[in-house]
């Protein structure tokens, strides 16, 4: 009954307020509450003025005005709220609710600004959480509503994202007004008033980042410095000015003291919406997640292991949970979702497959290391990357009728084991013999390679060159097998499953893995080096390489003789990479010719020399233990483990460098220049002739 008696009196001492009969003391609007310790006003808001109505004509008669008409909609809704019982109302509201009710009729608006009202809104302030630092006594309780939950510029009164609230100055301001109100701290300093008063200025904290890294900068409010400055100026008494200043002081401690308090609580109550937004955030998330075992992903997900990432955790997910989730919503991120499962199933698939590669694979090249003790020591035999190319060998690994490796397994690779060398080598035939059938086939008329492609004897040929896409070295059929960079992926992306986990786990790329982008059939060349040995006397159609290995030929170029450094001599395998760099085509048959005997072993025993020169700092294999280690460690190792006196290279030591062997990857070794040169009047006859 006493509430109800008090709202009673409030409703009359707002009616009395239209008659002028309000106390003085309390402000009616909050929007005309200052804001300052002094009650001075410091910002002018410039408001449209409306224009006037047009003049009623002289004697016109209300009684004969038409009646209104009704009001569509909801105007004048809260016209009757002044004559209900506010008690169990207002006091259930919070200060932002109370504002915007204010803000509906001037009736309503005299009752809660009247200062009767002060228990209403202290009991709105009562009801926000976290809880809110007090009113400070500067301020009335309206005023600090709308300080706290306003939304506009205390001077343009525009409503953007960039209004802040300026706690010490109790004020709100956009980006644009900060810029024209406040200035930056340290030009502040040193002030008519008091230097430590200056120091006292309200001030706005703002984090810039000019550059790389993020600096705080002080700003203090403009006008309260020219407010103190003409209050400081109109006082003369200096006793009046040191009372001046000891009550700004304490006034300014105050309100600094307060606006700590508004600071925190302000970073709290964004702590506690941040959390809350995340657990909405969450629950839209697993909306998400339910929306994709209705798509038939239940399995799939149930597989994702803690620490791998969610579909739910996607940018374009957590983009659509900011929001309301709605049917259509959910549609638009079925693409994204589809397209992030797919690729995890892919990913678990991937995964499983090499952990079962790992249990049969690392037995297997332990198998097949023993396997290749057991063989002549040679350089070129197929690795475990090539072997498992194979359907041979690869049926055997991929039976998972047991998830380890049994007896049974290991006895069908030993008895696949003689066939692997036969098999590779005959699979790496067939890839080269297509590669020459797709270089004649699609080359025109006038740039079709003449050659027989006999498919049993083409690759044993002299002519049978290709060129290496990667080093750009032309290299004879038979030594491809031993060429490194047919080893060497360069797209980590082109390799399958099983080859990555052979690249990453063994260290081993099959043959060719690169295909048609490794190497091609270089058919002009083919052509060419047929055409030499024609006209040097040898018959190219039923000569093979290793004839002509056997007969090693000298070869001289007549039309790189230079009287400053001698004949240009070689064996018959630099030719190819001699030709290649030919880019004019200036040789032609009749500039190359077989020197005679004598010189031609001179000029073998130096090749001989340059081989062995190139072997002391590289890389090479004992024939017998098959140990490897550098040239000079592998003689000590011949004589003291094997008793070899004189080990010799290519039968007790072989390289294990394919820059070295055999001489078509590196011409510069397997060429000697031979000394006296020949006369310029001999090169001209012999070019001539």
């Amino acid at each position: 009954m006493e509430r109800q008696a008090r709202f009673s009196r409030l409703k009359a001492k707002a009616a009395s307020s239209n008659q002028g009969q309000d106390d003085p003391d309390f402000k009616e609007d909050s929007t005309d509450e200052s804001m300052d310790v002094d009650n001075e006003p410091l910002m002018t808001t410039t408001q449209p003025s409306k224009g006037r109505g047009k003049k009623r004509k002289v004697g016109a008669s209300w009684a004969v005005q038409p009646a209104s008409k009704k009001v569509r909609g909801k105007r004048r809704i809260l016209k009757d709220l002044v004559e209900m019982p506010l008690d169990d109302c207002l006091i259930q509201l919070d200060p932002s609710n109370l504002l915007h009710l204010s803000r509906t009729t001037k009736a309503i608006r005299n009752i809660l600004m009247s200062k009767a009202s002060v228990s209403v809104w202290k009991s709105s302030f009562e009801n926000v959480e976290p809880p809110l630092p007090q009113c400070p006594e500067d301020m009335s309780e309206p005023a600090y509503a709308d300080l706290v939950f306003g939304k506009g510029c205390y001077y343009c009164g525009r409503q953007t994202s960039s209004v802040r609230i300026a706690w010490q100055c109790r004020i709100r301001t956009c980006n644009k007004c900060t810029e024209s109100h406040f200035a930056e701290k340290r030009s502040y300093f040193h002030r008519n008033y008091s230097s430590e008063l200056a120091h006292q200025l309200p001030s706005l904290t703002l984090s810039v980042t000019p550059g790389r890294y993020e600096r705080l900068i002080v700003y203090c409010w403009v006008d309260r410095d020219d407010q103190w400055k003409r209050q400081y100026e109109n006082l003369k008494d200096a006793e009046k000015q040191s009372q001046w200043k000891t009550e700004k002081m304490k006034a300014a401690t105050a309100v600094r003291q307060h606006s700590a308090l508004c600071d925190a609580w302000s970073k709290e109550k964004e702590e506690i919406f941040r959390q809350n937004q995340q657990i909405v955030v969450e629950n839209r998330r697993a909306t998400v997640v339910d929306h994709l075992r209705k798509m038939g992903w239940s399995e799939e997900l149930d597989k994702i292991p803690n620490e791998d990432p969610k579909p739910q955790d996607q940018n374009s997910v957590t983009k659509a949970c900011q929001k309301p989730l709605t049917e259509r919503g959910l549609k638009s991120l079925e693409p994204a979702l589809t397209a992030f499962m797919d690729k995890r199933r892919k990913a678990r698939i991937e995964q499983e497959r090499e952990a079962f590669l790992n249990k049969r694979l690392v037995p297997l090249q332990d198998a097949y290391a023993t396997h290749l003790l057991t063989l002549p020591a040679a350089f070129g035999h197929p690795n475990i990357a090539d072997i498992f190319s194979l359907p041979l060998i690869r049926d055997i690994v991929n039976d998972d009728a047991t998830p380890e490796f049994s007896v049974s397994h290991f006895e069908r690779l030993r008895a696949a084991f003689p066939r692997v060398q036969t098999l590779w080598k005959a699979f790496a035939r067939e890839q080269l013999l297509n590669l020459v059938f797709e270089t004649v086939e699609s080359s025109s008329d006038e740039n079709r390679p003449q050659v027989s492609l006999d498919p049993e004897n083409f690759l044993d040929k002299p002519s049978a060159f290709f060129s290496c896409l990667s080093c750009n070295l032309s290299v004879h059929a038979r030594d491809l097998l031993r060429h490194q960079c047919l080893r060497e992926s360069y797209s980590w992306g082109a390799l399958d499953v099983d080859e990555r986990f052979l690249r990453q786990t063994l260290g081993a790329i099959r043959w060719n893995v690169q295909g048609p982008r490794g190497i091609k059939f270089d058919g002009v060349l083919s052509n060419r080096v047929d055409n030499i040995l024609q006209n040097l006397g040898y018959n190219p159609s039923v000569l093979s390489a290793d004839d002509l290995d056997k007969a090693d030929p000298k070869i001289e170029c007549i039309l790189c003789n230079s009287e400053g450094s001698g004949r240009y001599t070689m064996r018959w395998l630099a030719l190819a990479t001699h030709l290649s760099e030919d880019r004019l085509n200036r040789h032609v048959p009749k500039h190359l010719r077989i020197i005679e005997a004598s010189e031609a072993s001179v000029v073998r025993g130096r090749i001989d020399e340059h081989i062995a020169i190139s072997f002391t700092d590289k890389q090479a294999m004992c024939t017998v233990c098959q140990e490897k280690n550098i040239y000079t460690s592998l003689l000590n190792h011949t004589r003291e483990v094997h008793g070899t006196v004189r080990p010799k290279i290519g039968e007790d030591i072989i390289s294990t460098n394919e820059t070295i062997l055999p001489a078509s990857f590196n011409k510069y070794k397997h060429c000697h220049r031979l000394w006296p040169p020949l006369s310029q009047e001999d090169v001209d006859g012999l070019i001539t002739d």
